[in-house]
């Protein structure tokens, strides 16, 4: 999902939404109870483009952990803009096996639950995040770190779709508790102090085949990360478009009637017949002889 403003007073391209989700899951559901199983799930969660903060006016940034040697404080830099991320970072890894059950699986509703054991893996290290702003009015910003996370994980998912899936909605929860982390010198906070959790909304109408209005909502709170809830609130006009290539179906060869033979006839002959002479044909005459006639014998 990409989404970008313009506008006053900053007149600048600004990235409201960038996101990359793909991910994977695999149910086995046997014959005797298919609507219950084990499941295995994998997650991908970045961004595609590099995010900056834009400011109208010349603002003071206060890196919060980093000291500044001349001062002994927090950083400041001044800046009407600040590069946070690179492209494709943080980047987020997911994996989760255990069970799943689908008690209801109508049309208008359908719920699924999930329980089991997951990790989760966060490549940020070298980025930054925007906070609060101070009691000195200047702009918190905080930097981010790899981590490595891992323990009961659970999620569920309601949805279902009306007239004609004209209108269409999801709701989702999902929480895992880190058992099992990578702690840092003085961090003494619990693992449930540290839980983690993803709400999120989605619901959608139809206008048209190739047109459709979705609002989408969504409160990300990753405390070993960012120890704040992220919120997101869009509403879209979405726009699709579809090809499909037909492919071509042979038609069924018909077999024509068999023809009756052709008696055939007789050659045509141009030759004359043998007893009629052939027109200004020559009679040939016969030899003359010398030899007497031979008398006829008395009888």
């Amino acid at each position: 999902m990409e989404t970008f403003t313009y506008g006053p007073p900053i007149k600048q391209f600004l990235k409201t939404a960038d996101r990359v989700l793909f991910e994977s899951i695999y149910f086995y559901k046997p014959k005797k109870f298919p609507w219950m199983g084990p499941f295995g799930r994998f997650v991908l969660d970045t961004s595609i483009f590099e995010n900056t903060d834009y400011r109208a006016e010349m603002s003071k940034y206060e890196f919060v952990g980093e000291i500044d040697p001349n001062t002994g404080a927090n950083k400041i830099v001044k800046a009407k803009k600040l590069h946070l991320t690179d492209s494709f970072l943080p980047l987020t890894l997911k994996e989760s096996i255990g069970a799943f059950a689908r008690p209801v699986g109508k049309e208008e509703v359908e719920v699924l639950i999930r329980a089991g054991f997951g990790s989760h893996q966060v490549f940020a290290n070298g980025q930054y995040a925007m906070g609060d702003v101070l009691e000195t009015e200047n702009l918190e910003v905080l930097r981010l770190k790899n981590y490595v996370q891992a323990g009961f994980e659970a999620a569920i998912v309601v949805q279902g779709a009306f007239y004609d899936k004209k209108l269409t909605y999801k709701v989702f929860a999902e929480t895992m508790i880190p058992s099992i982390r990578q702690k840092e010198a003085g961090d003494t906070r619990s693992a449930t102090s540290l839980t983690n959790a993803e709400l999120g909304a989605i619901l959608s109408f139809k206008l048209f085949s190739w047109a459709s209005l979705d609002y989408t909502f969504k409160a990300l709170r990753q405390p070993q990360l960012i120890d704040e809830w992220q919120l997101q609130n869009m509403l879209l006009l979405t726009f699709a478009y579809s090809y499909t290539k037909k492919s071509e179906v042979p038609e069924a060869a018909v077999d024509a009637p068999a023809a009756d033979a052709p008696t055939p006839e007789a050659p045509a002959t141009d030759a004359p017949a043998a007893d009629a002479p052939a027109p200004d044909a020559a009679v040939p005459e016969a030899p003359a002889t010398d030899a007497p006639a031979a008398d006829a014998p008395t009888p």
